[in-house]
């Protein structure tokens, strides 16, 4: 069997530019010799950056310029450029099964190819189909219901989203939805894994560096963390990460003589997370709304207990107190979380480390691979 194709899997992904998890991923598949995949990723005709392609004979990846700014506003206009762009490229009787991956922009159409050419789809359930397509595109609530009763399996990065899906899907179709309904995380990157530490950290006696990484908005709740370390003297805050709140941020660190305690950095390379991720105690990522956030991982690798949003993707994962404690938005008993991991620093570290080796992509991909071939005609 080496050596030969076995199945095909179209993959859509609208967001694979936005994140190096699908590069990563696709690499991963592309070990897999059985198996070819046709990765479509429509983009903005304003997109100017070139697209990370994958040096793996069985992974073809297909990139076009379609979308207008008036595609929106008109879904129905993006999806028939989308299915459009599909059919130019591969001939969809040779697909053996479909992995649409995100609900909205490329799980209807999905669904609309399942329909014309009877292949099986998948669809994997992302934070923008849950925190701004389901409140904002209201109008297609009914399309996104038929695609996910007609999917094979339902992905989602935790147990939060599901729950957070089912908001917003008529009770009677609940029961069809959960029983088909699979957790599956995201993986964390070849880099973390050839660095993770082998056993946790028992270095840290009193927790006093924090690390926070991330984009400089709203959503990453950056200001608030910053105005409550403020209230703490005995910690300080590292910061990574650049965005719109930048100035804002930087003046109020000013405005308030913070500058001893609390450290922008800006945009780092891997090497140099890493190498403060070592001098750090605890990893905190208060974001208001996330799906899974990978770097808790990548924090994990480190032996560094996290502190995550409560009832946010991360959140449920692990249990209360396994690998770190959420926290609510607010961040009002930051302190007090704080202290609750100071007592069991090295058990924490320890499980972390340990944690880290079941979000190998190797293993991902594999659980992947199981839902196509339990799936396919």
């Amino acid at each position: 069997m080496k050596g030969e194709l076995k199945i095909k899997i179209l993959h859509l992904c609208s967001y694979y530019i936005g994140n190096n998890l699908y590069n990563e991923m696709f690499k991963t598949f592309g070990n897999i010799e059985e198996v070819e995949s046709f990765v479509m990723v429509p983009l903005k005709k304003t997109y100017e950056k070139d697209v990370n392609k994958v040096d793996k004979t069985n992974i073809h990846l297909f990139s076009d310029k379609i979308f207008s700014l008036y595609d929106r506003i008109n879904f129905y206009s993006k999806k028939n450029k989308y299915i459009k762009m599909i059919n130019n490229y591969i001939k969809l009787d040779s697909i053996n099964m479909v992995h649409t991956h995100s609900l909205f922009s490329d799980g209807i159409v999905g669904y609309e190819i399942s329909k014309k050419f009877d292949i099986p789809y998948i669809v994997t359930v992302r934070n923008t189909d849950i925190n701004y397509f389901f409140k904002y595109q209201k109008h297609l609530k009914n399309r996104v219901l038929h695609t996910l009763l007609s999917a094979k399996q339902v992905i989602f990065l935790s147990n939060n989203y599901l729950d957070y899906l089912l908001k917003y899907i008529p009770k009677e179709y609940h029961k069809n939805i959960i029983k088909k309904s699979l957790i599956i995380p995201n993986g964390v990157s070849n880099f973390w894994k050839i660095n993770a530490i082998k056993n946790g950290r028992n270095d840290v006696d009193k927790v006093r560096d924090l690390l926070f990484i991330g984009t400089l908005n709203k959503n990453k709740n950056i200001l608030n963390l910053i105005k409550k370390i403020e209230k703490y003297p005995e910690y300080h805050l590292d910061i990574i990460g650049d965005g719109p709140l930048l100035d804002k941020v930087r003046n109020y660190i000013d405005n308030n003589s913070l500058n001893n305690r609390i450290k922008i950095h800006g945009n780092l390379s891997k090497e140099n997370i890493l190498n403060l991720m070592q001098k750090s105690d605890v990893f905190i990522l208060p974001s208001i709304t996330e799906t899974f956030g990978i770097v808790y991982l990548e924090a994990m690798s480190q032996g560094l207990p996290v502190i995550y949003t409560k009832g946010q993707g991360f959140d449920g994962y692990f249990e209360e107190g396994k690998v770190g404690y959420s926290i609510e938005s607010s961040l009002d008993n930051l302190s007090k979380i704080i202290k609750k991991i100071e007592k069991n620093y090295n058990g924490l570290s320890n499980n972390c480390a340990e944690e880290i080796e079941n979000f190998q992509w190797e293993n991902i991909v594999q659980k992947y691979l199981n839902v196509y071939l339990s799936n396919i005609k």
